[in-house]
C-alpha cells in the first residue's frame, strides 16, 4: 500500500529573493500533511498567510 503526503505553496510572481521562502513554505506544508494523518496534501496560502488541509479523496 503507497500513499503519498504534498506540501503545496504558491506565489503569484515569483522572484529570486522569494524562492527560498516559498521552498521553505512548501516543506513546513507537507510535514503538516504528514502529522495530519499522510496521504494528504496540505496546501499553504501565500507565503503561509492561509492553509488548509486535504484528506485524500477530498475536492477543491
Amino acid at each position: 500500500h503507497v500513499t503519498i503526503s504534498l506540501g503545496v505553496a504558491a506565489v503569484e510572481v515569483l522572484t529570486p529573493e522569494i524562492l527560498p521562502r516559498l521552498l521553505e513554505t512548501a516543506d513546513s506544508a507537507l510535514y503538516s500533511a504528514k502529522e495530519h494523518g499522510r496521504n494528504r496534501a496540505h496546501l499553504a496560502g501565500e507565503l503561509v498567510k492561509k492553509s488548509a488541509c486535504l484528506a485524500a479523496g477530498d475536492r477543491l
